[in-house]
């Protein structure tokens, strides 16, 4: 709590520290850009990861860039 000199000590000042999280921030679809509310539609390309709203959108992405795609780790 910080107290101004021009204020009264009836008056006070507060500063919080804006703290934002990764929940806050919702990933968007890699195809039609809506929010990614459900995790497991994602494929490893030549550009990195990309993560999908649903297994339809995951489908599409990996016709239309078959020669990016990089084999899915399966010792996992």
């Amino acid at each position: 709590m910080r107290i101004n000199k021009s204020q009264s000590p009836t008056q006070k000042s507060f500063s919080l520290p804006l703290i934002i999280t990764m929940a806050d921030e919702k990933k968007s679809c890699d195809l039609c850009g809506l929010p990614v509310e459900v995790q497991g539609f994602t494929l490893l390309t030549k550009e990195g990861k990309k993560e999908f709203c649903c297994e339809g959108c995951q489908g599409i992405f990996q016709m239309l860039n078959e020669d990016s795609l990089l084999p899915e780790d399966s010792s996992k």
